[in-house]
């Protein structure tokens, strides 16, 4: 009994759970990089998120586990929904142009195609606040030579953004 004690004692003390998931961080954020390109007329977006993240909010969007592909030509179909409802202008989505898998962060690349770089004003930028209430979203948005910084937490998901 005091063998059973003094480990029990040991993994409190050690803070050792064997419920502890593997991958976990101690925050939650997510980043934007957002530009605009004349040329195309379009807005080029990187979003950068941790791999866990991305894949518990796709499981809980689609009630089960799903793969984050990042060879195929054909974008996943869940990241696609999961994008546009978390990720958008004024309810205008951005094309998912692909996936990149960087230790343990996903690099999802998408675009925003328009003819005047700021026809749609209000960005939303929601993503896992579904999963956490400590959430943070930064979008770092260049338009010509001007950067600025955009925060969105629970209850601030939606921005105006201009220059």
């Amino acid at each position: 009994m005091k063998k059973i004690f003094l480990i029990a004692c040991i993994f409190l003390f050690f803070g050792f759970s064997p419920k502890k998931q593997k991958n976990t961080h101690d925050y939650h954020i997510a980043i934007a990089e957002m530009q605009w390109n004349a040329e195309t007329k379009s807005w080029q977006i990187i979003l950068k998120v941790f791999t866990d993240d991305l894949e518990d909010a796709l499981k809980k969007q689609e009630g089960k586990k799903i793969a984050v592909e990042t060879q195929k030509k054909a974008p996943n179909i869940a990241l696609k929904k999961y994008i546009a409802t978390h990720f958008s202008f004024e309810n205008h989505s951005p094309n998912l142009i692909g996936v990149e898998l960087q230790n343990d962060m996903y690099w999802v690349y998408v675009e925003c195609e328009t003819k005047n770089a700021f026809k749609f004003k209000n960005f939303m930028f929601n993503a896992f606040f579904e999963l956490f209430d400590d959430q943070l979203n930064m979008l770092n948005v260049k338009y010509k030579d001007k950067k600025k910084t955009f925060l969105y937490q629970k209850g601030k998901n939606n921005q105006n953004i201009s220059f």
